[in-house]
């Protein structure tokens, strides 16, 4: 395996100008650094729109979900469409003039939903016998958990990652900051309603 490929300077430069969350950064970091080493243990130093081939399908037989497989493509081709408009502009190899990833075709996925969505009364109901469960500090959060995601729509890792900084009163309005990661500060925020503000004060 060489000790360098071509692809990891660039790659580097791709990620610094990435408009995107630095999460989303570490993400395709991840995808990109995993098919360079691909490239770099089968001898490759300029790819061709075969070897494109031959990576998706490795990837479908290491057993990844369609899904995934799908992710993994949308970043190759976009750093091989980034590579081609801006190889004259940082003096890219001409080889990258023509973009191999083009006319690789995506992952057919198929959009399901496990479960169906709970009716108006089992969400009263599910809140009726959490909120008779209040009396211990646990039971209590866990019916703060369900009043904000049944009122908000917030998914469950979000509701995770909130801390008691993240609540506030802005204008008079009581709010929750929502973060799309652990490190940072979060931006967005929901509006809480009268039920879930005296759920969340007693907790």
């Amino acid at each position: 395996m060489s000790e360098k490929h071509p692809l990891e300077d660039i790659m580097t430069r791709y990620i610094d100008e990435l408009d995107v969350t630095v999460k989303t950064k570490k993400k395709y970091r991840r995808i990109l650094r995993t098919y360079i080493r691909h490239l770099k243990k089968k001898s490759i130093t300029y790819a061709e729109p075969a070897d494109l081939i031959r990576y998706k399908r490795a990837l479908i037989g290491r057993g990844l979900k369609g899904k995934s497989v799908q992710n993994v493509l949308v970043v190759i081709r976009d750093f091989y469409r980034w590579i081609r408009i801006n190889r004259r502009t940082y003096g890219f190899d001409e080889t990258y003039a023509y973009d191999i990833a083009e006319a690789l075709k995506p992952m057919r996925t198929t959009k399901t939903h496990k479960t169906d969505p709970l009716s108006l009364s089992e969400v009263k109901g599910l809140l009726e016998i959490a909120h008779n469960e209040c009396d211990t500090l646990y039971g209590l959060r866990n019916y703060c958990v369900l009043l904000l995601m049944v009122t908000t729509g917030l998914r469950v890792a979000e509701i995770l990652r909130a801390e008691k900084k993240d609540y506030k009163k802005i204008y008079g309005q009581h709010v929750l900051f929502v973060r799309e990661d652990m490190t940072e500060k979060g931006d967005a925020f929901i509006k809480l309603r009268k039920p879930v503000r005296y759920a969340i004060n007693e907790y």
